[in-house]
């Protein structure tokens, strides 16, 4: 039983050191992409051509005044969701050789403003959106 629990927790504090220096990986390959005028900073480790990850892209939309959206895109042939999502900042995966291939889509990071990762979620819910109003205090008063 308490080998279960260690190896979970070892499990969590490797994905969070992985997801924490994804920021920062990302800002040595361009620094210019991250927006510190931006609240927020939301990571997508996607694939555009994948159904659940354009899902994704459309139900981020409404945050984009308080997060700012980077994707890392695995798929090659993109043009028209960059043309869509033309807020968003795609970049393309097989430039940044630090960051492996990837096997599950899309993985989502949250980080406050100062690149601190405050949530990570592996899939798109829609509970996801309830989570991600709660940890920006992202208020919608269209609904």
């Amino acid at each position: 039983m308490i080998k279960h629990k260690v190896t979970i927790l070892l499990i969590l504090a490797i994905q969070s050191c992985f997801s924490q220096n994804l920021l920062e990986t990302i800002n040595a390959y361009n620094s210019s992409i991250l927006d510190n005028t931006k609240e927020y900073k939301m990571l997508i480790i996607s694939d555009s051509s994948c159904g659940y990850c354009q899902i994704t892209y459309k139900e981020l939309q409404k945050f984009t005044s308080k997060i700012q959206i980077i994707i890392l895109d695995y798929h090659e042939d993109n043009s028209s969701e960059i043309e869509k999502f033309n807020n968003y900042k795609f970049i393309p995966a097989k430039e940044i050789s630090e960051i492996k291939e990837q096997d599950f889509f899309p993985i989502l990071f949250l980080y406050d403003k100062n690149n601190k990762l405050i949530w990570s979620k592996k899939g798109w819910f829609d509970s996801n959106l309830k989570k991600i109003r709660k940890k920006t205090n992202y208020q919608d008063y269209s609904n």
